[in-house]
């Protein structure tokens, strides 16, 4: 992440997790910023609503081709440039905070981000992953669940690849279970809300006095 400096530009984090999409780290995350004392002004977008609709069978769900970019790149413009409109209709204060959320590719996505952003990976264990998108998909058995475990295994390889890729390139690290899950919260948390009072002008420049950076992730990396 490039070294930052003092500015009113939001700040923006790209949160992202192995399949399947929300991130679990979203909700405990935006509900830890919330209950700071100064909680930060959030917008959040997810890459869920930018998948090509009706989804092209030939392009992988785990490619960039799968999303349309320029509407996620103009998503983004707005709100860092414009805020996001009230119930009114008037644009609002611009959000300190904007969180993009989605799947592995979000990672690694072409798209013009301001400086300074930050890359945060949520990881799970495979078995944990795969409840979970059973839960989301709604199938309960039968020819139906079969169906969606034979297209899990089908399409392994080629998320894994991405889900490499993308975990490489996480500023933060963060393993979504165990007993470091809840410090694996507060420390990104921490990281977001040490960057949000830099732009600030606040005395808190960051934990490590310089913003967070790729050099850094081993220190957050909860194991």
């Amino acid at each position: 992440m490039a070294k930052l400096t003092p500015t009113q530009q939001p700040l923006l984090v790209l949160l992202s997790s192995p399949r399947p999409s929300p991130s679990p780290l979203l909700e405990p995350l935006s509900r830890f910023l919330q209950e700071s004392q100064y909680p930060p002004r959030t917008a959040h977008i997810s890459l869920t609503h930018y998948l090509h609709t009706p989804p092209n069978p030939s392009v992988p769900p785990y490619t960039e081709g799968a999303y349309d970019l320029p509407a996620i790149q103009d998503a983004i413009d707005k709100l860092v440039k414009e805020g996001k409109e009230d119930e009114n209709g008037s644009n609002s204060q611009p959000p300190e905070l904007v969180i993009l959320e989605g799947s592995p590719i979000l990672l690694l996505l072409p798209l013009q981000l301001p400086k300074g952003f930050m890359t945060i990976w949520a990881d799970s264990p495979s078995d944990i992953r795969l409840s979970r998108a059973v839960t989301l998909s709604g199938v309960t058995g039968g020819p139906e669940l079969e169906g969606f475990l034979n297209n899990w295994i089908a399409e392994k390889s080629g998320w894994e690849a991405v889900e490499g890729r993308a975990r490489e390139r996480a500023d933060l690290i963060v393993l979504c279970d165990g007993v470091g899950w809840k410090r694996g919260i507060e420390i990104v948390a921490g990281a977001v809300l040490d960057e949000i009072e830099f732009r600030r002008g606040g005395a808190i420049v960051a934990s490590n006095g310089r913003g967070t950076t790729k050099e850094d992730s081993e220190y957050y990396e909860m194991v």
